[in-house]
Formats: structure tokens, C-alpha cells, sequence
């Protein structure tokens, strides 16, 4: 049979059945897609907090707000494998951190001279440790991870460049958030 053949009723049945089954394909793709979402476990919790080059997912983050044990046992994870925590900032301290202490370790913010927008960040290593550190982990005072890749080390000291509106500037700088130095 051909379309041209077809009456104006004929054709505009075959349109919206035509759209019914576009439809319902449609929706049918979907739960298919949804039931194939990846699942998060200790797995995959285990291995962000060991392994520096593994970065945090959206839908790890997104498993991790869902789930209390898992963000726990994230939190444990990082706690127990530092080289380094932060402790968080004062409580009288309020805005923005230029600049963070520890038994050991400093960290600095500094405005770059030479480019606008861009800010360098310094972490120095005051005394000798076992492990030197090679990533270093933020956790927003949200319950938000990122996670950067350290520089190799110059006497102790770690530099590198970052925009000033990125957000792991903006979660460094926040007096909410955590740092972890992992190795």
C-alpha cells in the first residue's frame, strides 16, 4: 500500500499511531536506561580514597549524598590513609581562607601577578615526612569532593596554578570544608 493512496482520515491515524509507538519506545528506552544506572559501593569508595589519579564521578557524589554509610565509610577511609589532615579552620575564622596551618604543613593562596583571574597554591612541607604527599583531597562543608594531582615537590614545597573561580579554589578557601594530603 502506498502513502499516496491513503485517504486524509487513513493518514492522519497512521501519524498518530505512528506517534503512540514513538512514544511509548521512547519511555521504554528510558527505564531501560534507568535500570542500567551503575550502582556505587565500598568498591568504588575505595578506590577514590587510595588511588590519586581516580577523580570524584558525579554519580559517585551523587551515590554518596544518597547513602550515610557510604559517605562514612569514604570519610573513615580518607582519615585513616592521609599523609596529612587539615584540621578545619577556627571557629572564629568567617569568608574566605587566604592561607591554612598545620603541624607540619602550610598551604597558601596567592594572587598571581602576572594573570589576572589566576591564583597559585602552595603547600609546604615544614618537616621531613615518611610519604610525601601526591594529590590533595577537598571536602566541601556540603559533603562535596575534589581531588587534585600535586606537582612533584621542590624542597618541600609543592606549587601550582588554578583560576580563582574554580570551584576547588572556592571549596579550599571555604572555612567549612576539609583538607586531606594523600599519598
Amino acid at each position: 500500500m502506498s502513502w499516496n493512496l491513503l485517504s486524509e482520515d487513513e493518514k492522519r491515524r497512521a501519524e498518530e499511531r505512528f506517534t503512540g509507538l514513538s512514544i511509548v519506545d521512547n519511555i521504554r528506552q528510558q527505564m531501560l536506561a534507568e535500570s542500567r544506572e551503575r550502582r556505587y559501593g565500598f568498591g568504588d569508595v575505595y578506590q577514590f580514597a587510595t588511588n590519586a589519579h581516580i577523580e570524584m564521578t558525579s554519580g559517585l557524589q551523587k551515590a554518596l549524598k544518597q547513602d550515610d554509610k557510604l559517605q562514612s565509610a569514604l570519610d573513615q577511609l580518607l582519615s585513616e590513609r592521609v599523609v596529612y589532615q587539615f584540621p578545619r579552620a577556627a571557629a572564629a575564622s568567617s569568608g574566605n581562607l587566604e592561607s591554612r596551618e598545620g603541624d607540619g604543613f602550610s598551604i597558601q593562596i596567592k594572587h598571581s601577578r602576572a594573570q589576572s583571574g589566576q591564583v597559585y597554591i602552595i603547600l609546604k612541607m615544614e618537616d621531613a615526612f615518611q610519604q610525601e604527599p601526591t594529590a590533595i583531597t577537598l571536602k566541601s562543608g556540603e559533603g562535596q569532593y575534589l581531588k587534585k594531582l600535586l606537582p612533584l615537590s621542590v624542597d618541600g614545597v609543592f606549587q601550582f596554578l588554578a583560576e580563582e573561580d574554580d570551584e576547588f579554589v572556592k571549596t579550599l578557601r571555604d572555612v567549612a570544608s576539609e583538607v586531606f594530603l594523600n599519598s
